[in-house]
C-alpha cells in the first residue's frame, strides 16, 4: 500500500471523524450559528498564513527545482485563494479580517506550532506528511457530501470549493510526492513522518472542535 494511504488507514478513525463533524454536518444542514462559522474563518486565515511559510520550507528542502518550484506554487494558487474566499464570506458577514491582528487560539496556535516544529527538525518527508492531511481531508468532506447544497448561500459557496474535483491535483500531487520521499526514507524517518501525520489530523479535529466551541484562551 502507497506510504500515503497507509498513513490515512491507520488513522481511519479520526479521519472519518473529521469528514462527518458536526461543524461539516451543520454547515450541509444550513443550522451552523454564522458566529461560529465566522470564528472559523477568521482562525483559519491565519493557520493559512503560517502554513504558507511551512510550504515554503518544504520547497527550500525539495531535491530539485520542478519539485520546489510545484510546492512554491500551491502557496499562490491554493492558499491564496482560500484566503481571498475566506475575505470575502467575512465581509459579507460584516466582520472583515485582519490576521496580523487576530489573536489565534489555543488549538490553532498549537496546530502551527506542530507544523513549524516539524519544518524547523524534520526531512521533507515529515514536512509534507504533516501538511497533507490538511488538502485531503479537505477535498474528502467535500466527496462525501457531493450532492449536498446548503440553503445557506455563503455555507453553498464554502462547500462548493472541496465538493469541486479541481482540488483533487493538489492531493493527487501532494500523495504522490509523500509517496516518493518516503520510498527514499529510513525507517526512523518514515516513522517520524507517520507521527507528524497522525497528529495533523488529529488537530483537524481538534481545528473543528475549536470553532464549535469558540474556544479562547483561559
Amino acid at each position: 500500500m502507497r506510504f500515503s494511504h497507509e498513513m490515512r488507514e491507520r488513522n481511519r478513525a479520526t479521519w472519518d471523524a473529521v469528514v462527518r463533524h458536526p461543524f461539516v454536518e451543520q454547515v450541509v444542514e444550513s443550522t451552523l450559528p454564522h458566529a461560529n462559522f465566522l470564528f472559523y474563518i477568521h482562525q483559519d486565515s491565519w493557520f493559512l498564513r503560517e502554513e504558507s511559510k511551512v510550504l515554503g520550507i518544504a520547497a527550500s528542502r525539495a531535491p530539485d527545482l520542478a519539485t520546489a518550484g510545484a510546492l512554491a506554487e500551491l502557496v499562490t494558487s491554493v492558499n491564496q485563494a482560500e484566503q481571498s474566499r475566506h475575505r470575502r464570506f467575512a465581509e459579507q458577514l460584516g466582520d472583515p479580517i485582519d490576521t496580523l491582528a487576530l489573536t489565534p487560539a489555543p488549538t490553532a496556535y498549537a496546530y502551527v506550532a506542530h507544523l513549524r516544529s516539524v519544518a524547523l527538525d524534520g526531512a521533507l518527508v515529515e514536512i509534507l506528511a504533516a501538511l497533507l492531511p490538511c488538502p485531503w481531508v479537505y477535498r474528502n468532506f467535500g466527496q462525501h457530501h457531493e450532492t449536498r447544497v446548503p440553503d445557506d448561500p455563503i455555507y453553498r459557496d464554502w462547500l462548493s470549493a472541496y465538493q469541486s474535483p479541481l482540488l483533487d491535483d493538489r492531493v493527487q500531487y501532494q500523495c504522490e510526492l509523500l509517496d516518493r520521499t518516503a520510498a527514499d526514507a529510513g525507517a526512523a524517518t518514515r516513522a517520524r513522518a507517520a507521527e507528524a501525520f497522525g497528529i495533523s489530523i488529529r488537530y483537524e479535529h481538534a481545528f473543528w472542535d475549536m470553532a464549535m466551541a469558540q474556544e479562547a484562551w483561559g
